[in-house]
């Protein structure tokens, strides 16, 4: 499903955040599906496993209760190690 937001002037679209919540009241009419993944247009995942260990997260029966998204930290190709402003974040597993 794809949904857009509206955009006018003196009409707060709210970004992304209104987009992510029609997004989520369109599939849950739409499906009923108890899982939603969002990616953007410029995301794709490396790791094939991240979906699993995701559903894992929400699904353990000790903290899937409190948890209401899993969101993984971006990594970008080829930052420079100097730069004080690039994202380079440890991440749990890989």
């Amino acid at each position: 499903v794809y949904v857009s937001r509206e955009k006018r002037p003196g009409f707060s679209h709210h970004k992304k955040a209104g987009a992510m919540n029609a997004l989520i009241r369109v599939s849950a009419v739409l499906t009923n599906a108890p899982f939603m993944l969002n990616l953007d247009c410029d995301h794709y995942i490396n790791n094939s496993k991240a979906v699993r260990e995701a559903m894992c997260f929400l699904m353990d029966p000790q903290i899937g209760k409190r948890v209401c998204y899993v969101q993984f930290p971006q990594r970008f190709d080829g930052i420079d190690r100097h730069d004080r402003y690039a994202n380079r974040n440890t991440v749990f597993f890989d």
